[in-house]
């Protein structure tokens, strides 16, 4: 009955949240759509490199993604973003599987015939009209916000080909446009309170003495970038995806960009950019319990990064002058050509307009305006570079021998450490001032011994150079045993090999199916399959075989999971054997022990909830009614990734009538491997009168003596007594609690408040705890009013059984213990 009540607070919380209300007040419509369908919401982090998250979790920065990795389980992937590690880049594999999009984040279009930013409406959808072409997008049906392409979206805000919501919110009356300000009042207070903050930062580094005359210009204009990209844009992106959730998308993505601004003008590990961390993890928190409290879909929430970023020197101010004209005098002097100088904007791509104010989105999304893409054309010989790439076009069609000697010309002349060209039979030179290195052969040499991804990128930099729209030479500022170098004037910077700019992560729940098939290491390829198998191909939850392990004295090892389940109603009054068996999954459990399960019952949707839990979960699995009227069907079961064979199922005794359930015991054993392990999984009377009857039963000859003499046993359950009570101690005379010999143990009921601890693992002295646990992740504490418990098993060698797990007597329980 508790439960049909605490259902109701999660349907007022729900039906009072910024994005539900925000819903109405524009009057969008629900998406149709099954409540039990997947749903995924993929946040990307634009430039946080993984030892950069990992820094901010050991110091508290993001203290909502540390209670992901700590309460939530969640894991933290290595993956390898690829070069070039910039974000068109990344997101044309992750949302179309296509590697080397394009070889920098600006370069030359042989389409447009002059050198593009990918930020361009124009640029962006020649790239996506041609890796599209016979491919899925990831977010096929979905919303995108921030992003380079569509991906397949239905829905694009802020992305480079659909700027804004100028359209929508025009259509909107101002009556409601007022409303929805005021829902929102405390963003705008923050965005304007971040902006007089920055302007007071910009101030005091010109007066300190951290920045000269020239740069104070600079810094103020990044201002409306920095409040723009990290304050108002993260506002509004949240708010469009907790819209979003409260309609029931089924793909979303999302890309906060405030940590890549403020890492681009002052370093990676400068204080202020991860001081924006904090504001990216507060939106994170927000976008994440709106998804999980969504009565739509059964939202996953992945968090990812794109790449990392390299702590560099911007190349102008360490050698008086830009790239673009050391380039130019080395090919006149070497080629006998006049070189022409690319226009301001691009030669200093850190800092043009489009940069101040996000790349043009922000003013392009509120205004609806086009910034100027200046000449149509370009004349040949140019140099195009942003970041740590740059790429060379030259003017007349060279040989190979002419290329590479102008490459070993421009290290010479311009310190530029690393020069590529490519090769006739598909393979690369890497040009240093110590020789040439052949590609991908020589990798150690050119990108450094201790590089994580040197295979890989080794073999995206051949692949880089070979690209239709790459230049004749390929310029890298990656300096393995120096201080990389930025062809704009950015202390941090992205797009080469580097060791933290190639560095990227993958936050995911812990039963995301991400395997590296192409290779050694995640890339994305790897996250947009993992995310297709989540949307379109799963029909169950997969859990990972677990690894028999031969430590020293002890065989295989297991884990054992007991859940009384609620019959599949959650406590938000929400029927799901589905979200059972994700809260299952998560634990990889492989052998589960479930009490009150409905089979075929009216009350429960005539669902066998026994048998559509180990569909699920891909388990055998063995039922026993306690209850039975007709065909309608109340009892427990056992379900296993290993054999096993039902010994014995029987009701238990119950000395009084009336309103009293009946109860039972499932009794199987387990082959793992060549060892038999008995299992008995029962649920107890209420009444503490029954206790002792059923115990009496339990203990006996029919059960526990019997499953003894047959070998390693376990007792588990929902006993509904604790650790306190008499019943508990004569068992303990018997078998060891798992909770108490493996430390404090932890209460299982009720799931959103843990107050008392009646769900129990008992075992034998054959048998050895190496861990136990309480699973208790938010999508446990919603999915029944118990919370599963989980314990790590293993058998121990005969010179063993005597010695470990010494309490067979009863141990006093922990005060906290309830």
């Amino acid at each position: 009955m508790y439960v049909k009540w605490t259902g109701w607070f999660p349907r007022i919380r729900r039906w009072f949240s910024r994005g539900e209300l925000a819903r109405r007040i524009l009057k969008v419509p629900r998406i149709p759509g099954q409540s039990e369908a997947d749903g995924l919401i993929l946040i990307q982090i634009d430039g946080l490199s993984k030892s950069e998250l990992e820094l901010a979790i050991t110091y508290g920065r993001v203290p909502f993604l540390r209670r992901l990795l700590k309460r939530e389980r969640y894991r933290l992937h290595t993956m390898y973003s690829g070069v070039p590690s910039t974000t068109p880049s990344v997101q044309a594999e992750l949302f179309y599987g296509v590697r080397c999009a394009v070889p920098a984040f600006s370069y030359r279009s042989s389409a447009l015939k002059r050198a593009v930013r990918m930020a361009e409406p124009e640029a962006a959808e020649i790239v996506e009209t041609k890796i599209s072409k016979s491919r899925e997008g990831l977010l096929d049906s979905g919303s995108a916000y921030c992003d380079v392409y569509s991906g397949g979206a239905s829905e694009t805000h802020f992305c480079a080909q659909n700027l804004g919501w100028g359209g929508f919110v025009r259509s909107v009356s101002p009556v409601r446009m007022l409303m929805l300000v005021t829902l929102y009042a405390w963003s705008l207070v923050r965005a304007i309170g971040l902006a007089l903050a920055e302007l007071f930062l910009a101030l005091r580094d010109f007066v300190t003495g951290k920045l000269n005359g020239s740069e104070l210009w600079h810094e103020l204009l990044f201002i409306p970038s920095r409040v723009s990209v990290g304050v108002l844009l993260r506002e509004l992106v949240a708010a469009g995806v907790a819209l979003d959730i409260a309609r029931g998308v089924p793909r979303i993505h999302c890309n906060f960009l405030g940590y890549d601004e403020q890492a681009h003008r002052r370093g990676p590990s400068s204080k202020l950019a991860r001081w924006s961390l904090r504001g990216i993890d507060r939106v994170v928190r927000l976008i994440w319990k709106a998804a999980h409290r969504s009565p739509h879909r059964h939202y996953d929430v992945w968090i990812y990064s794109d790449h990392g970023q390299e702590a560099t020197a911007p190349y102008e101010q360490k050698y008086g002058r830009t790239i673009q004209e050391a380039i130019g005098r080395v090919v006149s002097e070497v080629q006998r050509v006049e070189f022409r100088l690319p226009t301001k904007a691009l030669r200093h791509p850190g800092i043009d307009r489009s940069r101040w104010i996000g790349g043009g989105r922000i003013a392009r999304a509120i205004f609806d305006r086009e910034p100027p893409h200046g000449e149509t054309t370009d004349e040949l010989p140019v140099v195009v570079a942003n970041g740590p790439i740059g790429l060379v076009y030259l003017s007349h069609s060279a040989s190979e021998e002419e290329i590479r000697k102008l490459a070993r010309a421009i290290v010479d002349g311009t310190g530029c450490p690393i020069v590529l060209t490519a090769k006739a039979d598909g393979k690369a030179i890497a040009h240093r001032r110590s020789g040439e290195y052949l590609l991908p052969e020589q990798a150690s040499s050119v990108l450094g011994e201790g590089h994580p991804f040197l295979r890989e990128a080794a073999e995206d930099l051949v692949r880089l150079v070979h690209h239709p729209d790459s230049g004749d030479l390929v310029l890298s500022g990656w300096n393995p045993k120096g201080e990389p170098l930025s062809f704009a004037l950015q202390h941090g910077a992205h797009g080469g090999p580097g060791a933290a700019e190639t560095n990227a992560f993958v936050l995911a729940p812990p039963d995301t199916r991400l395997e590296a098939k192409g290779g050694n290491v995640l890339r994305p390829n790897d996250l947009r399959n993992a995310g297709l198998a989540h949307l379109c191909e799963r029909n169950g939850f997969s859990i990972s075989k677990a690894t028999e392990r031969s430590n020293t004295g002890f065989r295989p090892r297991f884990r054992m999971l007991t859940y009384n389940v609620h019959s599949c109603i959650g406590m938000d009054n929400r029927l799901s054997p589905a979200r059972i068996a994700r809260v299952i999954a998560r634990s990889q459990a492989d052998v589960v022990a479930l009490q009150e399960l409905d089979v075929v019952r009216k009350r429960t949707g005539h669902i066998d909830q026994a048998h559509e839990i180990a569909r699920h979960l891909e388990m055998e699995f063995h039922f026993h009614p306690a209850w039975s009227l007709e065909e309608e069907l109340y009892g427990d079961a056992i379900l296993s990734r290993y054999p096993m064979r039902l010994v014995k199922a029987d009701k238990l005794p119950n000395s009084l009538t009336g309103s009293h359930e009946p109860r039972g015991a499932l009794w199987v054993e387990i082959m793992l491997g060549e060892d038999r392990i008995q299992i008995i999984n029962t649920h107890l009377a209420v009444n503490s009168r029954i206790h002792a009857i059923q115990i009496e039963e339990l203990a006996g000859q029919n059960w526990l003596e019997s499953a003894l003499e047959r070998g390693p046993t376990i007792l588990c359950g929902d006993f509904n007594f604790g650790p306190r009570s008499p019943h508990y101690k004569r068992l303990c005379k018997k078998l060891s609690d798992s909770q108490s010999v493996a430390g404090r143990p932890s209460p299982t009921w009720f799931s959103w408040k843990p107050m008392r601890r009646i769900d129990h693992i008992m075992i034998s002295r054959k048998l050895y705890v190496t861990s136990a646990y309480v699973w208790a992740d938010h999508l446990a504490r919603q999915a029944s009013d118990h919370l599963p418990l989980v314990v790590d098993l293993q058998l121990k060698a005969e010179s063993f059984s005597a010695d470990m797990n010494a309490p067979s007597e009863y141990v006093a329980p922990d005060s906290n213990a309830y």
